[in-house]
């Protein structure tokens, strides 16, 4: 799936009276996990991503470092993923 199909795709899980529940990924290791157990798309959390590489939240991690995170995270999984920065 390529990055407009992954948009199209994640435009139509929003669906008025059915929520959809986004797990949280930190690495692509989780991403695969979450992949795996079927979700069907996949946020981050700034937190998560941050803390599980060293960092403090709140722009602690160096931008550069947190692209190739959120990077390899995309590159794991076939389906949107939505990242909080």
């Amino acid at each position: 799936m390529n990055q407009i199909e992954k948009a199209k795709r994640f435009s139509e899980l929003h669906v008025k009276g059915t929520p959809l529940v986004l797990y949280n990924a930190w690495d692509a290791g989780s991403a695969k996990s979450i992949l795996e157990a079927g979700a069907l798309a996949i946020a981050t959390s700034s937190w998560s991503v941050a803390a599980a590489h060293g960092y403090g939240d709140g722009e602690a991690i160096p931008i550069e470092f947190a692209e190739q995170i959120v990077g390899r995270i995309a590159a794991t999984v076939d389906i949107p993923v939505t990242v909080d920065l």
